[in-house]
């Protein structure tokens, strides 16, 4: 399989060139898929604008990195 580790008996594992970015890229599809279109689902049966959401996910994102 193209991308994914390689295991050599007696060495250890290996990643391949561009395993990594290959995961962040199906994470980042997953996350879209689960999260991202369940959250606008619910934004539009709250009737919330988009001005709105974006102002409450902008608020969220300050405190979540106000360190």
């Amino acid at each position: 399989m193209k991308d994914m580790p390689i295991k050599k008996r007696g060495i250890g594992i290996f990643v391949k060139k561009g395993a990594v970015a290959k995961l962040v890229n199906e994470r980042r599809k997953t996350f879209r898929e689960r999260y991202i279109q369940a959250t606008l689902v619910e934004v539009s049966r709250l009737n919330y604008s988009l001005d709105e959401l974006q102002q409450i996910v902008g608020e969220e994102y300050q405190k979540l990195h106000k360190k």
